[in-house]
C-alpha cells in the first residue's frame, strides 16, 4: 500500500505575498483568498489598508492610511468604508 500526499498550491494559513506590481499582502489567507486580518501595501499610491478581510475584500474592522498621512478608520462592507471617521495627517 502507497500513501500519496496532495500538495495544494492555494495560500493557506498566515504568510506574505508580493504581487508583479509590486503591491504586498502581509496576513491570513484561507482557500487562497485574503481572509483574517491583514496589511496590504499600495505600491504605487503609498497607501496601506490594516484590518479585517473577507472573500478578498475588506470586510469588518479597519484603517486605510493615505499616502499624505490622512487616515480613515472604521467598518468596511465589501471593500467600501461603512461607518467611520477621517483623520487629518496631523492634529492643532
Amino acid at each position: 500500500m502507497v500513501a500519496m500526499m496532495q500538495i495544494s498550491r492555494n495560500k493557506e494559513g498566515n504568510g506574505t505575498y508580493y504581487y508583479a506590481n509590486g503591491d504586498k499582502y502581509i496576513g491570513q489567507w484561507k482557500n487562497d483568498l485574503l481572509e483574517g486580518t491583514g496589511t496590504y501595501y499600495h505600491y504605487a499610491s503609498g497607501s496601506k489598508y490594516e484590518g479585517q478581510w473577507k472573500n478578498n475584500l475588506q470586510e469588518g474592522a479597519g484603517t486605510f492610511y493615505y499616502a499624505n498621512g490622512k487616515k480613515y478608520v472604521g467598518q468596511w462592507s465589501k471593500r467600501r468604508p461603512k461607518i467611520g471617521i477621517f483623520l487629518p495627517s496631523f492634529i492643532l
